[in-house]
Parts: C-alpha cells; structure tokens; sequence
C-alpha cells in the first residue's frame, strides 16, 4: 500500500537524520502495538476508498467508529519528496527497521462491514437503513349466514347425487334457516318437495319465497307446477301471468302459460303464446305438437296438419305423444 511505503519512507528519513546527529536511533518514537496499527491502517484505507467515490465525508470514519486514529507522528509525517523511492536505505538502517505487521484475517465483525459496505456507509452519514416492511396479521373472519346456507345447499346437491334424499333435505331446510332469502336452497326444496308428493308443503315453501320476493320467474313457475298437480288450473296461470317474463328470456314460461290456456280450452291465445315461444327455440317437438292441437281446435286443419309434421321432424316426443301425432296426422289427410 501506498500509504505503508510512505510510512516507512518517513521513517528512513528520521532514522538517517537522527544518527548524523548523534542521537540514538527511534529515541523518541513511541511504540504503537502493531495490530492496532494494522487495523487502523486497513480501516483508513477503506474510508479513503470511500471518500474517493464520493460516499463518505473524509475522517468520518474514525469519529463515528470511536477507534483510535494513526499516531500524531506518523499521520503529520510531510510527503515524501519525488524520488525517493529510488534513494538507497542503508545496511545499518535497513536491520533496524521495524518490519511491516504480518497480514491477518479480517476480525469477523470487519467482514461483515466490508460485505455490507453500503449499509455500513449510509450508517456513518447518517442515513437510517429503511424500515422493514410491517407486517401484516391477516385474520380470517366467520363465515357469514349466507355462505354457510351456499354451502349446505352444495351439500345438499352433492347429497341429491348420491341418492340421500333425507340428508339433502335437511341441509336444505338448516340453509334455509341461516337464510331465507337463499333463492337456490328454496327452489331445490320444492322441486324435491313435489316429487316425494308432499305437495301441501311444496307450496308453502313457493309462497313464502314468492312472498319475500315476487320478482322470481323460476320459482313462480315451480308454484305453478305445483298447483297444476293439485288441479288448481286457473291458480297456476295466474301465478304463471303475474310473474311472465320477457319471451326471449325464458319461452318455456310462454310455453307453460299456452298449455294451460289450452288446458281451460283458451286455444286462440295458446297457438299465439306457442309461436311466440317457437319462434325464439324452433327445435322442442311438443311445442309444435300443442301448437297442432290449438289450430286443429281452431279449425284450422291445413295448418294443424303442416304444424304435426313439424312436431315429428323436431323429434324429442315421448313414444306415447308420437304416436298420438301420427294418428292426427292420418286423421287429417282424410277428407272432411
């Protein structure tokens, strides 16, 4: 290092300066322990580094580490004249100079400044090292009433599934419980209701749903149903004709409203209701078929007769109602 040779020239200097006055050599040197020296040396060293780019005020570091700076003697010592790297050391000087200290390991809280060498420096300026990040707890909150009863309804299907009709309809009537706005557990309930026959309770459980909320075209038509069963006719339409939404929406509701005109003989406005709904799903076999029968009742014979033939060309017909077609059909072609 640069530094050590200038220290050691200094000192040459001083050595063959004091013996041409007759004074004895290193007189009045102080011994510094060469282990102090070597560590500040180093640690000098690297605060000049520092300094050179620019991220450390010069003598910095020996204020903000509190460790001892070079002695007085050495760190006035004047610079070394140009040349003089060249100018022979005496034999009789050179054995009394003191050897440079041996190297040594870096102490290992040392290394770990030098391996953090910019933490440490925003340390000497000043600069507070950035604050951790907080952490965050998260706690997880209760379910609520309405996510309970969506899961017990998915129970409840998945119970459905496997054929566990009463387990599913106790976790249908504990979600309805937890909420009774849960439009799905509901209009599970009644369909599952009606088909065990229990329909005095499937209605209930309609009208209370309808009673809360009128707007539900689903579960008016699963009322409707219901009151068809019970042989309610004029109930269900009515049900059917409060609650009717828009054609395009849903045209099995306006499929549903035209079989029950047909079924009170109403057969003008079924055939309009049918081709409303035919018009916007062209491929059910038994909306042609009831379409038939209302023209076919109308007198309409001509139509009725192309209208079965589409019912047969759309299929989807149960054996029994395709065979009633075919006979209408063959009734038809005879003349009148």
């Amino acid at each position: 290092m640069s530094l050590v040779n200038d220290m050691l020239e200094n000192l040459a200097r001083r050595q063959a300066r004091d013996a041409a006055a007759g004074a004895p050599v290193l007189a009045d040197l102080r011994p510094v322990p060469s282990q102090r020296v070597a560590l500040a040396l180093r640690r000098a060293a690297l605060a000049l580094a520092l300094v050179a780019a620019g991220a450390l005020p010069t003598g910095l570091w020996a204020q903000r580490r509190g460790e001892p700076d070079l002695p007085r003697d050495v760190a006035a010592a004047p610079a070394a004249p140009a040349g003089l790297d060249a100018i022979p050391v005496p034999a009789s000087h050179a054995a009394s100079l003191p050897s440079p200290p041996a190297p040594r390991a870096p102490e290992p809280e040392e290394s770990v400044w030098l391996d953090a060498r910019h933490a440490a420096t925003l340390d000497l300026l000043g600069e507070p090292p950035p604050a951790p990040a907080p952490s965050v707890s998260k706690t997880q909150r209760p379910p609520t009433a309405a996510e309970q009863a969506t899961r017990a309804h998915r129970e409840a299907l998945a119970a459905l599934e496997r054929g566990e009709a009463e387990t599913a309809s106790d976790l249908l009537q504990g979600a309805l419980a937890l909420d009774p706005s849960h439009t799905a557990a509901r209009r599970t309930l009644v369909v599952l209701r009606t088909r065990q026959g229990a329909l005095a309770e499937a209605r209930t459980l309609a009208e209370a749903g309808l009673a809360r909320d009128p707007h539900q075209p689903g579960l008016a038509k699963l009322l409707a149903r219901v009151l068809v069963e019970q042989g309610a006719i004029p109930e269900a339409l009515q049900q059917l004709e409060r609650s009717a939404p828009p054609v395009a929406s849903d045209p099995e509701h306006h499929a549903f409203r035209a079989a029950l005109h047909q079924r009170l003989g109403q057969h003008a406005r079924a055939a309009l209701l049918y081709q409303e709904a035919l018009r916007v799903e062209r491929g059910h076999g038994a909306w042609w078929m009831g379409l038939g029968i209302s023209l076919e009742a109308e007198g309409r014979r001509d139509e009725a007769r192309r209208v079965y033939r589409m019912a047969r060309a759309a299929g989807g017909l149960a054996e029994p109602a395709s065979r009633w077609v075919v006979e209408r059909l063959d009734a038809l072609e005879e003349p009148s």
